[in-house]
């Protein structure tokens, strides 16, 4: 039996099932997040969940879409998401199930955001809808976001300076 590369309290994953869950969500998230036809720039993806083997998932499968990716503290109220949804220009939040009503109620404050969560039923079936295998690398990665504790009383989004992650024109490079 293959050991899990991906466990927590609930469940492991061998780097197999690990892997296809990442791609497929790539390939979903690239859908959502394409720049449109005006050339728009590409949107993020932001993962908002308690630390777990599926949140860890999710943002691999994110970053492997070619889009960014906001991690949104799990503890926040739903106007604070929808802050971070808005001034991140997400167009997909994965959530777990303890934020999945916090992010639906957030992405309906703020519109044009796609919510999914593996909580949910439908799960399965969203990532069977998207081929196996990693997608093309062929998309320019957006800058990394974060969000601060800010010094107004609102949190600050910051790109991470070069030097920590340097710009790349690739998940694979």
């Amino acid at each position: 039996m293959e050991a899990a590369l991906v466990l927590d309290s609930e469940r492991g994953w061998t780097a197999e099932q690990a892997w296809d869950a990442a791609d497929r969500i790539a390939h979903l998230a690239r859908a959502i997040t394409s720049p449109s036809s005006t050339g728009a720039p590409r949107r993020r993806v932001a993962v908002c969940a308690e630390n777990c083997g599926d949140a860890v998932i999710a943002h691999l499968g994110g970053l492997r879409s070619g889009a960014s990716v906001v991690a949104i503290n799990a503890h926040l109220a739903p106007a604070e998401i929808a802050y971070q949804l808005e001034v991140g220009d997400v167009a997909l939040l994965l959530a777990g199930p303890e934020t999945l009503d916090r992010a639906s109620e957030a992405a309906a404050i703020v519109g044009g955001c796609d919510v999914r969560s593996w909580a949910e039923p439908s799960w399965a079936e969203w990532l069977a809808t998207a081929p196996s295998g990693p997608p093309d690398d062929d998309v320019t990665i957006p800058p990394n976001l974060l969000f601060t504790s800010g010094t107004t009383g609102r949190p600050k989004a910051t790109h991470l300076p070069p030097n920590v992650f340097p710009p790349r024109d690739s998940w694979a490079a």
